[in-house]
Formats: structure tokens, sequence, C-alpha cells
């Protein structure tokens, strides 16, 4: 699955949630495993990989922002702290407002996002 659909799943997740919980200002979901985390080329690029990883995200109801975070293990070939800050990683074009990726020297992949969630 990539990134792009797991963004437009927790956003339906969240917004079929939203119908039953109009009251709640914010919708949480953790702990949602996805494989979704490419790892890093001999280049220093990402290798457009989907290795499994657990995501949690949260939906503002009042500002309609989104905040996606996220913990994998990939490989990462540089063996070099790697990091790819707003280069829609998800795929969501104009929607985006900030993401970072970062791949530590033993692979460990750490991810944050804000998106303007369209409801």
């Amino acid at each position: 699955m990539s990134l792009k659909k797991t963004a437009a799943l927790v956003c339906c997740i969240a917004a079929l949630s939203a119908v039953g919980l109009q009251a709640a200002s914010k919708i949480t979901v953790k702990n949602l495993p996805l494989p979704i985390f490419p790892g890093v080329d001999f280049t220093g690029q990402l290798d457009g990989g989907a290795n499994n990883g657990n995501v949690s995200a949260s939906l503002n109801l009042k500002t309609k922002i989104a905040v996606l975070s996220g913990k994998a293990l990939v490989p990462n070939l540089t063996f070099r702290k790697t990091t790819f800050v707003n280069q829609d990683i998800l795929g969501v074009g104009p929607l985006l407002i900030t993401d970072k990726y970062t791949v530590a020297p033993n692979g460990k992949a750490t991810y944050s996002a804000k998106i303007f969630a369209v409801i």
C-alpha cells in the first residue's frame, strides 16, 4: 500500500468516525500496522519499497488538520542519517502542510506529517 493510499485510508477512518462523534474535537488512531515505509538506497534516495511499521494519526475536527506519525525499521544502504523534509512523501500535493522522514544509520525510520483533511 502506498503512502498516498495510507493517508487516504487514515483520513477516511477519521471522517467516518467523525460522523458518529460530532461532539468530539479530536479523533486519534494509534499503532496502525502498515507497510508504507521506504528504505534508503546507495545514493541516499528513497528506494520506493514498502516496509512494515506502525502509524498513528489524529484529526482535529475544528481546524481540519491531520497529524500523522510513524516508526519502522527499514534498510539504509548508506549507513548515514538521512532526512527528507517537505518532499511530499505521502503524495497529497497541495494538502500537505509539512512532512519529515528520517532514517538513522541503523535503519530506524521516523515519519511525521501535517496535512489538511478534506471532510
